[in-house]
């Protein structure tokens, strides 16, 4: 492109980022030099393609101060941007910050939507950091807000629970989605034998 003169824009910087996101540090920030050099500043999805590279390289304090960054250009976070922190933070153990992220998503109603991405990730994230009771609160929130977790979400959730000695909650959860996913003739037998793991 730029042999042939041609301009890199912020449209072709964003898939750049997200690619050499997996590759490493050095050419994501190799790539924003070059953006900065050539007066780009960039824009919310490119903010969030760098924030979702340094969550992926376990890189808590340069996430935050991008996040800090884009809010002070006037750059207003989206849910993209928020599960990015959430993520970062879980892979942290810091279960509090995550709670603060969620508190700021629903106060300007980014959850619940339509999909369940942010609900799945956050019980994901409870189960490794083998949080079981704070996963059944994610669990339940998700629930009454009309989603239904993933069989394998809920298997993983029910064989953490039975772990912990935490049999009611077991039963609730075999009961209720037994109940909401009766065209699933396999769901009961499948928690069943993740309960009795």
């Amino acid at each position: 492109m730029k042999k042939l003169g041609i301009e890199p824009t912020l449209k072709t910087y964003h898939p750049l980022i997200c690619g050499f996101s997996k590759e490493g540090i050095v050419a994501v920030e190799k790539l924003l030099s070059e953006m900065l050099q050539t007066n780009l500043v960039p824009d919310l999805p490119v903010y969030n393609a760098f924030i979702h590279c340094y969550v992926l390289h376990r890189d808590l304090q340069k996430v935050l101060a991008l996040h800090s960054e884009m809010v002070d250009r006037g750059i207003r976070p989206d849910k993209v941007t928020n599960n990015g922190l959430i993520f970062g933070f879980l892979k942290e153990g810091k279960e509090s910050e995550v709670k603060d992220v969620v508190d700021y998503m629903k106060a300007r109603g980014l959850i619940p939507k339509a999909d369940t991405y942010t609900y799945k990730m956050l019980i994901k994230g409870y189960c490794e950091l083998k949080n079981f009771g704070g996963t059944y609160i994610w669990y339940k929130e998700m629930l009454e807000n009309g989603f239904l977790p993933s069989i394998g979400i809920c298997n993983e959730l029910t064989t953490g629970l039975k772990r912990d000695g935490r049999l009611e909650e077991v039963q609730i959860i075999c009961s209720e989605m037994s109940a909401e996913r009766t065209d699933d003739c396999n769901i009961t037998e499948d928690l069943s034998a993740a309960a009795k793991m």
